[in-house]
């Protein structure tokens, strides 16, 4: 985020954490960038809620140039002990 803003690249980034959000918006506060950055609070697993942030996204500055979709989610144990909504999840 902060090397593609310093690059002039308008950013938009979200966390499922209205804390992480929050944090990192703090920490931003103190850099001066050539561009926006902008964060929200989006759970990357609910196809609605991507689609209404993308929408946003594409609204506030009329285009997206390049998506980087990085989520994690961790399943703890054996593949065979997983599930098909661990599975769905990951």
């Amino acid at each position: 985020v902060i090397q593609c803003a310093q690059q002039g690249a308008n950013v938009a980034f979200c966390d499922v954490s209205t804390e992480a959000v929050d944090s990192f918006n703090r920490e931003l506060q103190n850099k001066t960038f050539a561009a926006h950055v902008v964060g929200n609070v989006v759970d990357v697993s609910s196809d609605s809620e991507v689609k209404l942030w993308i929408d946003s996204v594409a609204s506030r500055w009329g285009r997206i140039d390049g998506l980087v979709p990085n989520a994690a989610a961790f399943v703890f144990g054996s593949v065979e002990e997983a599930s098909g909504d661990d599975w769905d999840r990951v």
